[in-house]
């Protein structure tokens, strides 16, 4: 399964023009080391515009959400991002991480995420919540 996903990757580096990404690899038991490798080639896909990431039932933790924000930051022209990461092992660590991501990016939108069922406390929440609020990026929550 690794390799297919190696597949995958290496050809997004080749789509540098590419504008939108709609890629779903829910319930493909993705850990850290595939969120590093996704973030990594996602973050030289510098014109993306909108991204739709369904990452739904996988093994992503806090590290695998900071390889997967840091790869957002460094989209150039990303206005708009869809994130599906319910069904994780997501902490309140990972929550606050990509809450403060999403807050020194500043332009994009967060159309819609799903968190889920996961790991996260409900000041995990308020904390990511009250980030995306304040930078006034918030269109669509689900909890």
């Amino acid at each position: 399964m690794l390799d297919d996903f190696n597949k995958i990757f290496q050809a997004l580096p080749q789509l540098r023009n590419l504008l939108f990404l709609d890629i779903d690899l829910s319930n493909n038991k993705i850990d850290q080391n595939v969120c590093k490798d996704l973030g990594d080639y996602l973050s030289q896909c510098k014109n993306l515009i909108r991204i739709n990431l369904d990452l739904n039932n996988n093994s992503i933790c806090c590290l695998g959400i900071s390889y997967l924000a840091t790869s957002f930051l460094q989209t150039m022209y990303l206005k708009e991002l869809y994130l599906n990461l319910s069904y994780n092992i997501i902490n309140d660590e990972g929550l606050i991480h990509l809450g403060n991501s999403f807050s020194k990016y500043p332009s994009i939108i967060i159309s819609k995420i799903f968190l889920w069922v996961n790991e996260n406390s409900a000041r995990g929440y308020k904390y990511f919540l009250n980030q995306l609020k304040k930078s006034k990026k918030l269109v669509n929550y689900k909890n």
